[in-house]
């Protein structure tokens, strides 16, 4: 009822304010478009009461991550993938002097395998988002935990980067990876963008000995997503990686790990917590006063990435290798792609033991591997480091096991070493060879392979390659040092043969000395040293001195031998030494030259190396066309049989097979020949080329046991030897003969049998690593190029019908093999491992009749088939038991014969037509 007090009009406009009321009462509990919203004791409290409590961020993201691995893309749909799916929240709890404190957790897992990770705390810049430090909390984790790689630390190197914070959008600098190029942009706005590309990729083993052998890559690409509201936060995150393995040689063989995520926001909230430290306190300090431990920096330096048995495993794997080995060389006469391949596994897999050299030193004693010590002593040596130089000299060299017969497999392991640069290596090996009397062979064996250790060591950067050249070596000034402090002839040609394989300014200096000794084998070896140098090491000074071997105007005679070699060095340094080709060219006459076997091979030489360089060739066109270097008939009309010659054999994948060869004779007799086999990449100047394998013959004092018109006052001493030299590493040479009796020895013994003359294995490249997954996994990846060398000597020699044949077989095996296990909360889920081989080999054969003048000759050179195989082993551990996937092909190439030029052919033709 209404009293008098009351006015009519107060009626509508209570009414309009109870109206009013409402709406708003329905708007706090609505909002707009009708949707309900939290009342207000629903909310947590936002705003601090106290000092001792501040406000934070606590964000809810939803996580799905897809990991796959497959060798070839059309077997990637039928790959089995592996899959994560949880959510989690972030909280950030404290800032800093610019720097943010932050926690991630598991909230609850969807997929059933995201095991029971602990919070994962991270201090970060703020801004930028460049990680600074991993955590874990102590009261998290027991006191022997390991931290090892999961999705939440995933998800931190997803959303925080590694590169250095102010230095810019784009930088090269170091990832968990290796070396890698990093990208920020923003391609449209709310949207920004993080790549990872042209990665170097570090490993804990990475050797390589050829370039192009393998190829690996990474590529990262994060897209983030920010909220299209004033809040700014970045809602959706995606991710794209793919770690990938391959071969020119083979599109078919490789391995590709591929994952994928997505995160996105569900829930952003206010709350006030308790301060984790004083307001503005440093966040590294305050990590530690509130009992953090830290994990790692920006790479995620100490947790774990490998399998929780990783030494139980690799031990396991070494058993079984060693098993394996056995098995392949029970027959001695066998030869297959496993030779190789074995071989690339024990390389990688004995790294990974916790004592690498005493490992092969136990399999090395025990008489169950009596076949296959060769091959334990080659990868004992291969290992490198003082620990496989001192196991070797307590092993092999010890009188104890009776294991010196594989003293020479060791050195040459220790010349194709897998090792990192060692300096505490380098004195381990020098403090071997000065141990070992300069009598003994064995002190000059060492010594050759120190030689050739050291060049590896100089050539391994252009720093370390200046360094050597300057004289800013000291172990390597040290070693010249030692080694040139002699002064007899017979010593300073062993010098000079260990120093053909450590060419630098101070060896060639001292070969200079010996270009007109007095020896005629001295200026052989020093000329043959000289001509294995760089060209940067040539000067003017230089070339007259070869000039002087090669004119035969030293004060002691010079051997055709050594003029042809001298010859060699002065072309090599055109046209850089322009000089050089007008001093030679001077040389000629308008008559015909007194040695005609030289001249013959002059021309042969120029037109060799004319045939690969373009700059040469300009050179020699530009020379000749001048009056006074125009080329007569006179000066081409030799009677010789001296030849060189060069060609590209083979052409695949990028890579050319280059063969080189000359001859060397005398009166119709062959003094000496060299064959050479080089892999070649690129065109011209800019082509690379790797030395892989040089056979050298060298003969003396023959022409009066063949030629019965030779005076007898002017027989001497016959002599002949072989060098062989593999992936630029020349052995010490093998005597065939020394002496009337030694030859007429060897030539009554040579019935035509086959010898083994030489047999091991090189790591030509090896790669070992665990990376990282953004999927929250990680990958183990082993990679390994492995040839395995196989020489096989026979000659027969008929007094009788004063006629031979000698017979050379080089047969290689050469394994490409890869493996990689995808790891999982330190267990391993899936592995896929990849083989791919080449079987071959190559033939020489040299037939001579000196029955009577013209002596004749003839060599045949060629390759075997080719048997090409690929195969490859899936495992998946997904199941209650492995499933286990394999495939495999092969296809076969036909053999070849190799043309050695028109001089060849037609020595061939004529040794043929008097048969």
């Amino acid at each position: 009822s209404f009293d008098g007090n009351h006015s009519p009009t107060m009626v509508p406009r209570l009414f309009l304010v109870l109206l009013l009321v409402a709406v708003v009462a329905a708007e706090t509990e609505y909002g707009e478009g009708g949707r309900r919203k939290g009342k207000l004791e629903d909310y947590p409290r936002q705003y601090p009461i106290d000092g001792n409590e501040t406000r934070s961020l606590h964000f809810d993201y939803t996580y799905f991550s897809e990991t796959v691995m497959y060798d070839q893309l059309e077997n990637k749909a039928d790959s089995p993938s592996i899959y994560i799916n949880a959510s989690l929240t972030f909280d950030i709890l404290h800032h800093g002097n610019g720097d943010v404190i932050a926690v991630w957790m598991l909230n609850e897992c969807f997929s059933n395998n995201c095991g029971t990770p602990p919070p994962v705390w991270v201090n970060f810049r703020r801004g930028g988002n460049n990680i600074n430090e991993v955590f874990v909390d102590n009261e998290d984790v027991p006191a022997d935990y390991v931290p090892r790689w999961n999705f939440l630390y995933a998800v931190a190197h997803t959303i925080y980067t590694p590169v250095d914070a102010g230095e810019g959008d784009e930088q090269y600098t170091k990832t968990p990876y290796g070396m890698c190029s990093v990208a920020f942009s923003r391609p449209e706005d709310k949207r920004f963008r993080r790549q990872m590309t042209k990665c170097d990729l570090k490993g804990s083993t990475n050797t390589t000995r050829v370039d192009g052998l393998l190829a690996t890559r990474y590529r990262q690409d994060v897209h983030y997503v920010q909220n299209t509201k004033v809040d700014a936060d970045i809602v959706i995150i995606e991710t794209v990686e793919e770690l990938g393995l391959s071969s020119p040689f083979n599109d078919q063989f490789g391995i590709i790990v591929e994952t994928r995520s997505h995160m996105e926001m569900t829930n952003r909230t206010f709350r006030v917590t308790k301060r984790l430290c004083e307001l503005g306190h440093d966040t590294e300090k305050c990590a530690v006063d509130i009992g953090l431990r830290k994990v790692g920096d920006r790479l995620y330096e100490n947790v774990d990435m490998k399998r929780a048995y990783e030494t139980e495993y690799q031990k396991d794997q070494f058993v079984q290798t060693l098993t394996a080995l056995r098995g392949i060389h029970v027959k001695d006469d066998a030869w297959t792609e496993d030779h190789a391949a074995a071989v690339a596994d024990l390389v990688l897999i004995v790294k990974k033991l916790e004592s690498p050299s005493a490992a092969i030193a136990a399999a090395l004693v025990d008489d169950a591997n009596y076949d296959i010590r060769a091959v334990l002593a080659t990868v004992l040596g291969s290992l490198g480091g003082a620990d496989a130089v001192k196991t070797a000299r307590e092993v092999i060299y010890s009188e104890e096991h009776g294991l010196k017969r594989f003293s020479t497999h060791f050195l040459f392991g220790i010349a194709h070493h897998t090792h990192a640069q060692s300096d505490k290596f380098l004195k381990e090996l020098m403090y071997w060879l000065r141990d070992t009397p300069t009598t003994s062979a064995l002190h000059w064996e060492i010594a050759n392979t120190v030689a050739t250790v050291l060049y590896r060591d100089c050539d391994r950067s252009v720093s370390a390659r200046n360094q050597c050249d300057k004289g800013k070596r000291p172990i390597l000034n040290k070693f010249i040092e030692d080694l040139t402090a002699c002064s007899d002839d017979d010593c300073i040609e062993k010098v000079l043969e260990v120093l053909i394989n450590l060419p630098s300014p101070t060896t060639v200096s001292f070969a200079k000395t010996h270009l007109c000794s007095a020896s005629q084998s001295i200026q052989l070896k020093a000329a043959q040293l000289i001509a294995k140098a760089p060209q940067s090491l040539y000067n003017t000074e230089l070339t007259y001195a070869l000039l002087r071997v090669f004119r035969n105007t030293c004060p002691s005679p010079s051997s055709t031998t050594a003029s042809m070699t001298a010859l060699n060095a002065m072309i090599k340094s055109i046209p850089e030494s322009q000089t050089a080709g007008t001093l030679i060219l001077r040389t000629e006459s308008i008559a015909s030259p007194a040695d005609q076997e030289l001249w013959s091979y002059l021309y042969d030489a120029i037109a060799v190396s004319r045939q690969f360089d373009v700059t040469k060739d300009e050179f020699w066109s530009t020379l000749r066309s001048f009056r006074v270097f125009r080329p007569n008939y006179a000066q081409r009309s030799l009677t010789a049989d001296s030849n060189a010659f060069a060609a590209d054999i083979a052409d695949f994948a990028g890579f050319r097979g280059r063969l080189r060869s000359s001859s060397e004779f005398a009166s119709g007799i062959l003094r000496g020949s060299n064959v050479q086999m080089s892999a070649v990449k690129g065109v011209n100047n800019k082509a690379s080329e790797w030395p892989l394998f040089e056979l050298q013959l060298e003969t003396s004092g023959l022409e009066s046991y063949v030629d019965s018109s030779h005076p007898m006052s002017d027989v001497t001493n016959p002599k002949a030897s072989l060098r062989l030299s593999l992936l630029s590493h020349a052995l010490p040479a093998f005597t065939v003969f020394d002496g009337h009796q030694a030859m007429m020895s060897a030539a009554m013994n040579a019935n035509g049998q086959k010898i083994r003359v030489f047999e091991s294995s090189i790591p030509l490249r090896t790669f070992s690593t665990v990376y990282p997954l953004l999927s929250g996994l990680s990958v183990s990846l082993d990679a390994a190029v492995v040839t395995t060398v196989r020489l096989f000597g026979s000659s027969e020699i008929s007094l009788w019908n004063r006629e031979s044949v000698s017979e050379i077989f080089v047969n290689t095996t050469s394994s490409i093999t890869g493996s990689a296990s995808i790891i999982q909360d330190g267990v391993e889920k899936q592995r896929l491992d990849g083989k791919l081989s080449l079987i071959t080999g190559i033939q020489s054969k040299t037939e001579a009749k000196f029955a009577s003048k013209p002596y004749r000759f003839c060599v045949n050179m060629g390759n075997d088939g080719n048997v090409i195989s690929l195969s490859t082993v899936r495992i998946d551990h997904e199941e209650a038991s492995p499933k286990v996937q394999t495939s495999s092909s092969s296809t076969s190439l036909p053999g070849q014969s190799w043309t050695l030029g028109e001089a060849m052919r037609k020595q061939c033709r004529l040794l043929l037509s008097e048969q």
